[in-house]
């Protein structure tokens, strides 16, 4: 990402790039939460003009979901490239399947009035602290639910909103909500209206791909992730500017 970012155009060693990425990456074998958060940023870097029409992206999100992340969800079980199906029309059914888990969670959260006052949020701010220091850390919220409301299956997710309503009720989501527009509006400010570097724009690309994870939950997750991909990026940035000198 970021020698596409400082490149003019792509050439031959872009692509290489590309390739050691695909063959130490590949979509099949990641969570599709990462795939959005490392394959997205990644096309931005090559296609840089889409980041400049909103409306061309929302099309491409819809495809995602529509295409993309059904046809991903195929590396869960298939165990020969035989097996992999290639679906011209959309899946509807999976609407009707647990990937949508989310909503009926939050609605589960909220009908049932669970708050936690904070303690939730306390584990994502400290999601970075041992475990093993701290037997009593909170784990991610949909586990919270599971366990609470006796689900068999605890690798669920609990939307942002959910995250919001879990920690302080109503007053959370109006909170969590202008703490997103406030951190969305940041970003997009600085990357339209001022001249962003490269580093700020890898990790800009990063936040658009992993905004999926965030909204979808649960928050403990997203936010390590979201904050690994970040620091590597911003790690890789600084050592290549410190080589270049």
């Amino acid at each position: 990402m970021y020698y596409n970012i400082i490149s003019k155009k792509q050439c031959l060693f872009s692509y290489i790039l590309l390739f050691i990425v695909l063959i130490t990456n590949f979509p099949l074998s990641l969570p599709r939460f990462y795939v959005a958060g490392l394959y997205l940023p990644l096309m931005f870097t090559y296609y840089r003009h889409l980041i400049y029409k909103p409306l061309l992206i929302k099309f491409i999100f819809i495809f995602g979901i529509l295409f993309v992340f059904p046809f991903l969800n195929q590396g869960r079980t298939v165990t020969s490239i035989s097996e992999l199906e290639v679906s011209i029309i959309p899946d509807y059914e999976m609407f009707l399947t647990g990937h949508f888990d989310t909503f009926q969670n939050g609605l589960r959260v909220i009908r049932d009035n669970y708050v936690t006052y904070g303690e939730q949020l306390l584990g994502v701010i400290l999601f970075w602290f041992p475990r093993s220091i701290w037997p009593g850390k909170p784990i991610g919220s949909g586990g919270v639910i599971a366990e609470e409301f006796g689900l068999t299956f605890d690798h669920i997710a609990l939307n942002y909103w959910a995250e919001g309503w879990i920690n302080f009720g109503l007053i959370g989501i109006v909170l969590f909500s202008i703490i997103l527009g406030k951190i969305n509006a940041t970003f997009d400010i600085k990357f339209y209206k001022r001249k962003p570097s490269i580093c700020y724009m890898t990790i800009y690309f990063i936040y658009l791909g992993m905004l999926f994870f965030i909204l979808r939950g649960d928050l403990i997750s997203c936010v390590a992730y979201m904050v690994g991909l970040s620091a590597a990026t911003y790690g890789c940035s600084k050592l290549i500017i410190h080589k270049s000198r």
